[in-house]
């Protein structure tokens, strides 16, 4: 029987999850994947029978269309993605000014991109419900969406926020998003007082600016709803708040098709 492959959408937008199934290939057969689209590597995960590979759509993936070209052993399927922005808003955000700076050092920069390429090394079996949304972490407002164009203090360029801003009160717990495994808690220059979970399949959240941690060591499982923190405003923060991110492979997406899907598993 040949290889069946097959996605879960070829209309994108920027910040959105594919979702890439393969079927009847054995398991000495390589995958691999030719694309342009801006993405993760090809990580294969296993859920029974069925292989599946999510590709997250960069936020920096420019407006077009993008051949996905899928070989298995000798064969091969070639889909065609079209790509749009997702919707953006703007603000300008006043930030202490030595917070600012301090946040820009080389060093400070170093820190937190050393920081993602370690968590991403970690990718554990599935801790999650498949298919039940994540919950939100906060019962506080949104401040700032996925894809806000952030102009920090008056100074080009802007930047895109890679996750959401909350706006918090003092002492506001912040709760697991989801069931998952502690890989961080700690704290660093631009993130502030941080604790980050990898849910299984290389799907992480982010909590930011904390004041304190809670419930949280690394190497610990903590269940979905558990306060694992009090929002504070350590960090490069403009004030009390959270920022919450969800990454996928590495790749920072939109989290809230995961507070409406929770984590897609494709079924034999």
């Amino acid at each position: 029987m040949l290889p069946e492959i097959s996605v879960s959408t070829q209309t994108v937008k920027t910040g959105d999850v594919i979702v890439a199934t393969f079927k009847h290939f054995s398991d000495n057969e390589e995958i691999s994947l030719d694309t342009s689209l801006k993405t993760s590597e090809l990580r294969i995960n296993y859920d029974g029978n069925t292989a599946f590979a999510y590709l997250p759509v960069s936020l920096e993936t420019e407006t077009g269309e993008y051949d996905l070209v899928f070989k298995v052993g000798s064969e091969t399927k070639s889909f065609k993605i079209g790509v749009t922005r997702i919707e953006s808003e703007f603000a300008n955000v006043t930030y202490d000014a030595q917070k600012y700076t301090d946040a820009s050092t080389p060093e400070a920069i170093e820190e937190y991109e050393k920081l993602l390429a370690t968590v991403n090394e970690t990718v554990m079996s599935p801790y999650f419900e498949a298919g039940v949304g994540f919950e939100s972490p906060t019962g506080r407002s949104v401040l700032h969406k996925f894809g806000t164009e952030i102009l920090a203090n008056g100074i080009p360029p802007s930047s895109y926020l890679l996750g959401i801003d909350y706006g918090m009160q003092e002492g506001d717990s912040v709760k697991a998003a989801e069931r998952g495994y502690v890989v961080f808690v700690g704290e660093t220059v631009k993130t502030g007082k941080t604790v980050i979970l990898e849910h299984g399949y290389g799907i992480k959240t982010y909590y930011y600016h904390l004041d304190e941690t809670k419930n949280v060591s690394v190497g610990s499982i903590v269940q979905k709803g558990v306060n694992i923190g009090i929002a504070g405003a350590t960090g490069l923060s403009a004030g009390t708040g959270l920022h919450f991110a969800v990454s996928v492979n590495g790749v920072f997406v939109n989290p809230q098709s995961f507070f409406d899907e929770g984590i897609r598993v494709p079924k034999a």
